[in-house]
């Protein structure tokens, strides 16, 4: 997915990423995260070359904030996340946060952030994820750019597990979504544990160089 949404390349609107655990949320958050950091982006999507990205790579940029698990977070934390933003936006003119699981944060935790990143002189690019839309406030949804994710179809999940796994016969593909059962086999998160165990376990089964793992 291209991230040329309107958090990206400028101050924008937070995200919200919803959708069932192991669909990817964080994956794709820190993608967005990253893309609107870079100096470069090609089709939406951080270059991975330019001077930023080559930092956030090696852990050397204050722009970027490794991503933040705030399920059930107290006051302390939340004015310490505050106290990033603040501290990143005196030394570039962006920062990139990502923060997982909002809904289980209690409403005015999640509220006093928001404030903050929408404070005059923040270029903050919030990234949040969360499981159940309806566990998040309406006025916080209201202030966001809110993005569902759903499980992958059959043939979607087919053509994950292929390309994971490399050039090998169908009964490959076959084999790996054997080991999940029928509503694990859409969650991107758990088909790339099974094709990876498969891979480790050494199965002659013909299969070819696997691609780049999901983070």
């Amino acid at each position: 997915m291209p991230f040329n949404g309107p958090s990206v390349g400028g101050t924008g609107t937070p995200i919200l990423m919803v959708g069932p655990r192991g669909v990817g949320k964080r994956t794709l958050a820190i993608a967005y995260a990253k893309a609107s950091l870079c100096e470069a982006p090609v089709a939406g999507s951080a270059c991975g070359k330019c001077t930023s990205c080559v930092d956030v790579a090696h852990n050397q940029s204050f722009m970027y904030v490794a991503p933040i698990d705030i399920a059930g977070a107290n006051e302390q934390l939340i004015t310490a996340i505050q106290k990033t933003m603040a501290t990143g936006n005196s030394l570039a003119e962006r920062v990139a946060m990502v923060l997982m699981n909002v809904d289980r944060l209690a409403p005015d935790l999640l509220d006093k952030l928001l404030k903050t990143v929408e404070e005059p002189g923040r270029d903050v690019a919030l990234v949040m994820t969360a499981t159940q839309l309806r566990d998040v406030r309406v006025a916080v949804r209201s202030r966001s750019r809110t993005i569902k994710l759903r499980r992958l179809s059959a043939e979607e999940s087919a053509l994950f597990v292929g390309a994971r796994i490399g050039s090998s016969p169908p009964t490959a593909i076959d084999a790996v979504l054997a080991t999940l059962d029928a509503d694990a086999r859409g969650l991107p998160h758990l088909l790339e544990r099974a094709c990876r165990k498969m891979l480790a376990d050494g199965r002659k089964l013909g299969l070819g160089a696997a691609a780049p793992p999901m983070h």
